[in-house]
């Protein structure tokens, strides 16, 4: 055991050099750790770690240690350095590694500042042990911690080989983190499916843990997705972002949560919480984050592996059904086995198909999940994720139905708690624009869909649309065989019914005609017709042309030229086979076409011989018509265009209230097209409710033949029965020149958005007068030419006026005699030019008194820009006004009765009729300041309320608001000369130095609450004022007694020290070896005191701005080498570089020279004071416009940014450097510069130097 006894207190110096050096032993410890390649990624904090608290430590070891104790080192330390260490990646080599440094840095230091000949054999032993003892404890934290993660990362490393499946592999590694931390009582992994976060694993959180999602973003586990970073919670059951009931219910006090990234990809988020503990430890949140980077690639292993399993029972799935789509013939049993399919692949607990019907509809044709009822057609008009899919053609997910916003969820899908879906168009093969239906799949928790789900949901539906195409196809082939066998049926009969002579065949023959045509032809039945040739038909009927006679060829005839492909038609001759006579045919005929080929003629052959007889009777006549025809066309024609061009409704009705004629304006308006109101009743198209007021109105049109205009009316018509419409319109009888009564024109415009308008214009207009009434300023409104058309409420209040009498320019009225003229002549031509109008002027309220206002008016114009109103205010400023004349009267005298005398005046009659004021003084009150409105009252108000002497008993008046610094209003006058009294104090910075007193004795007004403000804001300004005054004499007193005393100084203490001065130096000349080093102390203390009395007057000077300055044009080449001849030994003494840069030949300064050098002495002096050995200081000099330029530059400590503010001010010191000077070095150089007309700043940053700049003017 060690004997403080045998170990002198003077020799404990070992622990006290770690205090007081702990920063040079970091420093130099991190310049040498750095050299690590790992050190040289951390940052500082990092880096040091708990380094200082650990010197501190070894330091009360080494002290234990030598007074005798059994010193111990807590371990803590040196454990959460090797567990910080461990997560940084250092390896134990380099953890010894620091603390080897270390020590070295420790004794390194030691030796070269301690005395040689004190030897702290303990302090150095107890260092050696306290070193020893920390890397022994880093050793062994760092080895149990390693060796316990690489066992369990072994066992991930094992379970991740030996599972088969992802949810396998989750549950084993849970139950690793579990057996490995004892703190751990729940743990859950949850992986992202897009924006969702679903558990896939859980323990020690019961059975439905599993079922709990949650979106990235939300909760503690999104918020950890989103920042991508750990986080941990203390509180958790209390805290709002705990959102897992599961682990809510559980009481888990401490949560700790990680990404599980791979590479820039975030696969999903692991926790751990416990019930018992309220925080984990460091080594258990490292080693948590170690088993979640490791078992991340494990994870996209198996996810790869089950995404692959799945797309391909996907790619079964859907080769099963395309297989039964062949084998059945029967769409629904296809549609049951496909939302089969879809459900048992996606895992989803529901499914559906929803078909398009042919009226556009939406229903329900197959469901596995929904249950029976959900089949049929949906409602009309609800809204769906499967309506969505149509109207936008691509997949629709819903990841959540909870923030779905694009559309809303059928209630069914609410009552079936659906959370998360996905619906597919199923495509009409060929035709990208239109849909079979819509496949849908839906689950009860919140999930995300995959690309390969979508691919999935595709296919199938790709498969379902063609199955039902190509059923569809052969039904209509069938459909349509069918059809064209009624069609041929129907043929038959259609030519047998038709009297003329019809013949069907081609160039060969005739294959089919009617009855007719064998009468025409002689002949008994069609079999003798079809054994002869279309030539021997031809032959046979001898056709001829009518006007010619002469044979027409086969070729020519209809027949012939509508088996070249040309529709014709002609009148012939031709012999009667049977009856011998001459007839006339009217011969049409038509080509028969298979494709583009014409495969054959069809001809009708009328007998029109009497039509012929009939024909010339009727020229004439069918001439007559055609041209009436054509002149009525030409009419209709012009109204048609007429109709359709006019955005105006327009209608015809017959006499019996029937629509003759409709434009498509009108038919827009009543919702339906205009072919379907012609020969419907008006009430069959406006509905009963209408009808039962419109008809009455139309009929007594009819009646009295007088039109009825301008006609509003509301009403809600059958196309749009919940939506009210106004309209305008105009009913006229329709009368011929020969005054028949042919019905009604009707001429009808929807006003509807016209009156909304006007509605919104009225209520707009009612809101901007509301508006306008509410704001405290007066405010008006007038025409582009400034007439005054409109004034809100508290226009009125304040002048006590009537519109009648303000409306145009009656504002006038009101206007201050003295201003009016001007106002009104300004306000002309900002009205003329259109331009924005301010004035400022008093206005008359309606007690007679005149208050000032700020007044604008801004015009408002047109989309031509052309003013069509002004809109204008007028805000009091009487107070504003008052305060900064009253501001300005405080301001410029220092006589504070003469001050208080011209507040007084001011105030009256702005504030009052009267006012007085009262200084304190001690216990005394003296009455500074009398005014009246009527001079002639001055004294009589004088002695009002006056007293000498502060009353501590008086409940009210000027002693009481002095005593108390309250303001107060007095109204209960028995002397009708005095109506009201408001008293406030003059208060300067928290003390109450007197009171001013303010009364209105006649005039019919009260004080109000803006006035007390304003009394009580000009008393504060006042009493600032005042105390001002006197900190100013009090200033002045103590700047002459500064000056006497400097004067005392400079000849009272200055000479004497002079004598004391020369006698030292004269002694010196013939010193003795005794005196020698005295005599030399003497002289040094003369000379330094010297100095600090020409620094205590030049203080004086600069302060009093009489600093003597003395300048000369002067070379600052010289300048500057005589300040580094000065100055060079004594920073070679220390080992300080001094460095001259710059080139100042041929430049001249306009300078005191002594001064000049007096400011580089205090600059270069200070530098080399504070400079360490090896530092250098740098002196460059260079030329800016009119001044030159000089600096100075070290490499020394610098100066902390806080210290930076003061190094100017007079007296000041930085507290480690306090003995060093007097504080007064840097003040007078600045002093010094800137009587020089230059600028002297300083730079710095704390240990990187500092740099002093100044200027100083160029010689002219």
């Amino acid at each position: 055991m060690l004997n403080a006894s045998r170990y002198p207190s003077r020799q404990r110096r070992l622990s006290t050099f770690i205090r007081e050096h702990q920063a040079a032993i970091l420093e130099l410890w991190a310049r040498v750790v750095r050299q690590l390649p790992i050190a040289r990624e951390l940052d500082r904090p990092a880096l040091i770690d708990h380094l200082p608290h650990l010197l501190e430590r070894i330091a009360n070891f080494a002290d234990e240690l030598v007074e005798g104790g059994k010193p111990r080192l807590s371990p803590d330390l040196a454990e959460i350095h090797a567990l910080e260490r461990l997560d940084a990646g250092f390896d134990l080599g380099q953890v010894v590694s620091e603390y080897a440094v270390l020590r070295d840095c420790i004794v390194q230091l030691w030796s070269e500042q301690a005395d040689p000949s004190n030897d702290d054999t303990l302090g150095v032993r107890a260092l050696n042990r306290a070193i020893d003892k920390a890397v022994s404890v880093s050793v062994q934290r760092y080895t149990r911690a390693r060796d316990r993660t690489l066992q369990s990362l072994d066992r991930i490393s094992a379970a991740a080989l030996e599972t088969r499946n992802l949810n396998e592999f989750l549950d084993r590694l849970l139950d690793v983190l579990l057996d490995t931390t004892a703190a751990v009582d729940a743990a859950t992994i949850l992986l992202r499916e897009g924006d969702i976060l679903r558990t896939r694993a859980a323990v020690g959180l019961g059975a439905d843990a599993t079922t709990f999602t949650v979106r990235v973003g939300e909760g503690f586990a999104g918020m950890i997705a989103e920042t991508r970073r750990p986080h941990v919670l203390h509180s958790a059951a209390t805290e709002p972002l705990l959102l897992n009931p599961a682990a809510r219910a559980k009481g888990i006090k401490a949560l700790f949560g990680i990404p599980l990234l791979d590479g820039d990809q975030l696969i999903g988020v692991a926790t751990m919480g416990s019930v018992s503990a309220s925080e984990f430890s460091r080594q258990d949140r490292q080693l948590f984050t170690a088993l979640g980077y490791r078992v991340t690639s494990a994870i996209v292993q198996h996810m790869l592996r089950d995404a692959a399993e799945c797309r391909a029972r996907q790619q079964l799935a859907v080769a099963t059904l395309g297989m039964h789509a062949l084998a059945t013939r029967d769409p629904s049993v296809l549609l049951e086995e496909a939302v089969v399919a879809v459900k048992s692949t996606l895992g989803a607990e529901l499914a559906s198909i929803v078909e398009v019907q042919h009226d556009g509809s939406l229903a329900v044709v197959a469901e596995h999940g929904w249950g029976a009822d959900v089949l049929g057609p949906l409602p009309p008009g609800e809204p769906s994720q499967a309506g969505y899919t149509l109207s936008s053609g691509q997949p629709v997910i819903v990841d959540d139905a909870a923030i779905e916003r694009r559309f809303e969820l059928p209630a069914r899908s609410h009552e079936k708690g659906i959370q998360a879906g996905i619906c597919v168009a199923i495509p009409v093969p060929g035709d990208g624009t239109r849909h079979y239906g819509v496949l849908c799949s839906h689950t009860v928790q919140r999930r995300g869909f995959s690309r390969d789900d979508v691919s999935f949901m595709q296919a199938i539906a790709h498969v379902i649309g063609t199955a039902v195409a190509l059923r569809r196809s052969e039904d209509e082939r069938e459909r349509v065989l069918a059809q064209e066998q009624a069609r041929r049926a129907e043929l038959e009969a259609v030519i047998e019914s038709i009297p003329d002579a019809v013949f069907i065949g081609n160039a060969q023959g005739i294959s089919r005609c009617n009855r007719a045509a064998l009468e025409l032809l002689g002949m008994d039945s069609s079999a003798e017709l079809q054994q002869r040739s279309t030539a021997q038909l031809d032959e046979r009927l001898q056709s001829r042309d009518l006007e010619s006679g002469q044979r027409i060829p086969p070729s020519e005839s209809p027949f012939g030229l509508a088996l070249a492909g040309v529709k014709s038609s002609k009148n012939m001759a031709i012999t009667n086979v049977k009856t011998g006579r001459q007839i006339v045919l009217r011969t049409s005929a038509a080509p028969i076409y298979r494709g583009e080929d014409v495969i054959g003629a069809v001809s009708v052959n009328a007998d029109v011989t009497e039509q012929r007889r009939a024909h010339d009777v009727v020229r004439e006549a069918l001439a007559q018509q055609q041209a009436a025809r054509a002149e009525v066309e030409r009419s209709l024609a012009i109204l048609d265009s007429i109709l359709a061009a006019s955005a105006l409704g327009i209608a015809f009705l017959d006499t019996e209230l029937r629509y003759v004629r409709v434009n498509d304006a009108l038919a827009a308006m009543n919702g339906l097209p205009a072919a379907d109101h012609n020969g419907r009743p008006v009430r069959d198209v406006l509905g009963e409710p209408i009808a039962r007021h419109l008809e009455p109105l139309l009929r007594r049109v009819l009646e009295t033949r007088e039109a009825a205009t301008n006609l509003e009316s509301d009403a809600a018509l059958p196309s749009s029965p919940d939506h009210v419409r106004s309209f305008l319109a105009n009913y006229v009888p329709v009368v011929t020149a020969h005054g028949e009564l042919l019905g009604i024109g009707a001429v009808v415009i929807e006003i509807t958005d016209r009156k909304r308008i006007e509605t919104a214009l009225r209520e707009r207009e009612q809101q901007f007068r509301t508006l306008a009434d509410s704001i405290p300023q007066l405010a008006w409104m007038a025409d582009a030419t400034g007439y005054i058309f409109w004034y809100n409420h508290r226009w009125f209040d304040f002048t006590g006026t009537t519109l009648d009498e303000m409306k145009g320019w009656g504002w006038e009225a009101v206007h201050h005699p003295e201003h009016v003229e001007r106002v009104v002549a300004k306000y002309r031509n900002h009205m003329q030019a259109g331009q924005e109008w301010e004035d400022t002027f008093p206005l008359r309220a309606k007690d007679g008194s005149y208050r000032w206002f700020l007044s604008r008016a801004i015009p408002m114009r047109d989309e031509q820009g052309n003013v069509v109103r002004w809109f204008g205010t007028n805000t009091d400023v009487t107070e504003q006004r008052f305060m900064i004349e009253a501001s300005l009267v405080l301001a410029t005298s220092l006589d504070d009765r003469a001050t208080l005398e011209k507040l007084a005046q001011l105030a009256v009659p702005t504030l009052a009729d009267w006012c007085v004021i009262d200084l304190v003084a001690g216990d005394e009150v003296e009455r500074v300041a009398v005014t009246h409105k009527d001079p002639s009252k001055v004294e009589l108000v004088r002695g009002y309320a006056a007293t000498d002497r502060l009353d501590p008993n008086v409940p009210r008046g000027i002693s009481h608001v002095i005593r108390t610094g309250t303001s107060e209003i007095e109204r209960d006058f028995s002397d009708d000369s005095l109506r009201e009294l408001m008293i406030v104090p003059l208060v300067a910075r928290g003390r109450t130095i007197g009171a001013i007193s303010l009364a209105i004795a006649e005039r019919d007004r009260s004080f109000s609450p803006r006035d007390l403000e304003t009394a009580e804001k000009l008393g504060r300004h006042a009493g600032l004022a005042v105390d001002n005054v006197r900190l100013y004499d009090e200033a002045q007193r103590a700047s002459r007694m500064r000056e006497e005393l400097l004067a005392v100084v400079s000849h009272d203490l200055k000479n004497p020290l002079g004598a004391v001065h020369l006698a030292a130096t004269l002694l010196l000349q013939q010193p003795t070896p005794k005196t020698r080093k005295y005599l030399e102390t003497i002289q040094r203390a003369t000379t330094r005191m010297d100095h600090l009395i020409a620094d205590l007057l030049d203080i004086g000077s600069i302060q009093a701005g009489r600093l003597p300055i003395s300048k000369e044009p002067e070379d600052p080449e010289s300048i500057v080498k005589e300040v580094v001849d000065q100055h060079e030994p004594m920073a070679k003494a220390k080992g300080i570089t001094l460095v001259r840069d710059g080139d100042l030949h041929g430049v001249t300064l306009f300078c005191d020279r002594q001064r000049i050098l007096q400011v580089f002495g205090n600059l270069v002096g200070n530098a080399i004071k504070f400079c360490r050995s090896c530092d250098t200081i740098t002196i460059r000099s260079d030329t800016d416009g009119a001044f030159v330029g000089f600096t100075i530059s070290d490499t020394g400590p610098g100066i902390a940014k806080n210290e930076l503010v003061h190094i100017f001010d007079p007296y000041w010191s930085a507290e480690e450097h306090a003995k060093k000077g007097t504080g007064l070095g840097l003040f007078i150089s600045k002093g010094i510069v800137e009587a020089h007309g230059g600028r002297l700043w300083a730079e710095s940053e704390q240990g990187q130097g500092a740099t002093f700049h100044f200027t100083v003017p160029r010689a002219s």
